[in-house]
């Protein structure tokens, strides 16, 4: 029979040999592993595909999974001919529920779930039951192995043991066994050091075996973890167990509970209560320490654990704090549709809560992960709501960060003026208190905007101060995209050979780091540089490397530049079939998201440019009908004459082709 085994390091085996084409790659296994945990329903070709390959193309991950599910379907073919492991057909695959296999996983989650279906089993029947469970549970789930995918299952089954772990304490010690209990539960408070329950029955477990002086001794330690690691009050049935049992004292700064509230504190709900929110903070804690060491995949399973308990408390406020905390992780892995689907759940609960401040912050995390996908109307919608209710509740010190989030969406749909505005009036608010990151994203912006109008002398002004204030606080990826700025001006104003040198700087500085968004900025700048140096190759290998970062992230709008590149360079090599398909790629990405941007006229004019290429003359007069209007749509929003003339100089040095396209078609 075959026999996979997915608790602990993963190993598959038939009739007790194991399987060495499965052993010998792990790729193999990471996918068996997946279809078997899933095998209840078929899954998409495409989302395994994401799944499993999401640095690829959407064709290039389908040909990656076909031919691993075609190596698996071959192994699995050598264990027993009669039986057919995996299904599959156009859309999906599956491993198949039917066939003859045992499953470690399937087995500990039949044993462990047994309880709800056998009310009556005695004493000794849980002790071998729970027994036969924990040997199953060889390790953690898939153990080495830190696919996405598997962090939620790896998490589930931990608190599964845990329990599991508990309940054989329990029956241990109600069946006499106390020496089996202690070892248990010693094995308990080590593999969870935070939940309470385990050290609550070791030390009980010490009183009724009349060994105080272990008891004292874990109640120090105990005592010590939510102190010095949680920096949580102690709950109050521990308090009491202290209190009777005279285990040692508790500061007075620690045990904000007295003994007169001992008494007068009995409902059963009141206790659960507390041990909820107990819980919780724990798992708050946990959060903040996990989130310090940038652990992301566990800090996303704990939160996961902290909803499920915040839910249980059923408290708006505590609910809304966990979604929100998800919601910033979310943003931050790329995960920006969940996140925007967290947020509106916070939100729909904000009208229950009793912090009113929290709306203003959901709105915020919304317009984060709009703006980071893509939806810049969404954003500034909510961008907008977060700047009109701080305002209302007169909350001044969330008025610079409101501020200048509205204003870099503004610079995004070009509306630089605007963005001035509001950026003037944020750097007013500022107290040299606030956050110094406010400060450097507020001067960054009012540099990147006057930039955009042509106005150099106080792009530079903002954007050395912007810079100033990253080496001050070793805001280091901020710092790298503000010296992609420079660059950029650098270029603008004709020292192309300072742009190259230090854009190649700091893309060589922050490679190391793997920072998507830094990279790909500093990849579009250096491949602006080598087109307006007619680079061709260099320009393609660029523009390749924009995308790739982009696609990382799942970023959409430098996904649409890397393709605009992509069509600019490959028409400087005069490919131009390669450089009409990759505009035509750009324009459906452009289309997908109709959205109103500053790199819209560019994008029109490559486009024109492509098709005037390949004798595409309709086209191409659409195209440039459309950068006109764009362009002038820009130019009208800039209402002082002077710093309207000063943009359109600057566009005409940025968009040469445009004159070029008047004289075709005018």
């Amino acid at each position: 029979m075959l026999e996979v085994c997915l608790l602990g390091p993963p190993r598959i085996a038939f009739d007790g040999r194991t399987l060495s084409a499965l052993s010998s790659s792990l790729t193999l296994t990471r996918l068996l592993a997946f279809l078997v945990t899933h095998r209840d329903q078929p899954q998409s070709r495409s989302c395994v595909a994401a799944t499993f390959w999401p640095e690829l193309s959407e064709l290039r991950a389908r040909r990656a999974m076909n031919n691993v599910f075609w190596r698996l379907r071959s192994a699995l073919s050598e264990c027993d001919a009669r039986e057919t492991y995996l299904l599959a057909d156009n859309a999906t695959i599956q491993f198949n529920p039917h066939a003859q296999f045992r499953l470690d996983l399937a087995e500990f989650e039949d044993l462990t779930d047994a309880p709800a279906a056998t009310g009556d089993e005695s004493i000794p029947d849980r002790i071998k039951r729970l027994e036969y469970a924990l040997k199953v549970y060889r390790g953690d789930f898939l153990e080495g192995i830190s696919d996405d995918w598997c962090q939620l299952h790896r998490q589930r089954l931990r608190e599964r043991l845990f329990d599991t772990l508990e309940a054989f304490v329990v029956a241990c010690r109600d069946n006499g066994r106390v020496q089996q209990a202690i070892e248990s539960a010693q094995r308990l408070t080590v593999e969870d050091a935070y939940r309470e329950r385990g050290h609550q029955l070791l030390i009980e477990l010490y009183i009724a075996s009349n060994r105080l002086a272990d008891a004292r001794l874990q109640w120090e330690r105990y005592c010590r973890i939510w102190r010095d690691d949680l920096r949580v009050q102690i709950s109050e049935h521990m308090f009491r167990l202290q209190a009777e049992h005279g285990l040692g004292a508790v500061e007075h700064a620690f045990a904000r509970l007295t003994k007169s509230s001992i008494a007068t504190t009995h409902p059963s709900e009141s206790l659960n209560r507390e041990y909820l929110r107990r819980e919780l903070e724990i798992l708050r804690k946990q959060d903040e320490l996990l989130d310090l060491k940038a652990d992301r995949k566990r800090q996303r399973e704990n939160l996961i654990l902290a909803q499920s308990v915040a839910d249980q408390l059923n408290d708006p406020d505590e609910r809304i704090d966990i979604l929100a905390r998800r919601v910033w992780l979310g943003t931050r892995q790329g995960e920006y549709v969940e996140a925007i689907e967290l947020a509106q759940q916070a939100l729909s609960l904000s009208s229950e809560a009793s912090d009113l401040s929290q709306r203003p912050l959901l709105h915020r995390l919304v317009g984060i992960a709009a703006q980071e996908m893509g939806d810049f109307y969404v954003a500034l919608h909510h961008y907008t709501q977060a700047l009109k209710q701080d305002e209302k509740g007169n909350i001044v010190t969330a008025l610079p960060a409101d501020l200048n989030n509205v204003a870099s969406i503004q610079i995004a749909q070009a509306d630089y003026l605007g963005a001035i505005g509001l950026l003037e009036r944020a750097a007013q608010l500022l107290d040299k208190k606030d956050d110094p990151s406010i400060r450097l994203k507020v001067a960054g912006n009012l540099g990147t905007a006057w930039m955009r109008l042509g106005v150099f002398n106080s792009a530079q002004r903002f954007l050395d101060e912007a810079v100033h204030v990253t080496q001050i606080i070793g805001a280091r990826c901020a710092g790298w995209w503000l010296i992609g700025q420079q660059a950029t001006m650098h270029y603008l104003c004709g020292r192309t050979d300072d742009a190259f040198k230090i854009a190649s700087a700091a893309y060589s500085e922050a490679e190391p780091t793997g920072d998507a968004w830094v990279l790909s900025h500093l990849a579009d700048v250096l491949t602006r540089l080598h087109l307006h140096s007619d680079n061709a190759q260099q320009a393609i290998a660029w523009a390749n490397s924009v995308n790739e970062q982009a696609d990382r992230k799942a970023h959409w709008r430098y996904k649409m530049r890397a393709k605009m590149r992509l069509a600019q360079a490959y028409q400087l090599a005069g490919q131009s079939t390669r450089a009409y398909a990759s505009c035509t790629e750009a324009m459906r990405l452009y289309e997908s998201k109709a959205q109103d941007l500053e790199e819209s006229p560019e994008l029109f004019v490559t486009v024109a440019m492509c098709a005037v290429a390949t004798n595409d003359l309709a086209v191409g007069q659409h195209a440039w009908q459309r950068a006109e209007i764009e362009l002038n749509k820009q130019i009208s929003r800039i209402t002082e004459p002077t710093l309207q003339e000063s943009f359109t100089q600057l566009q005409t040095t940025m968009l040469p082709q445009l004159s070029k396209l008047r004289e075709r078609y005018d």
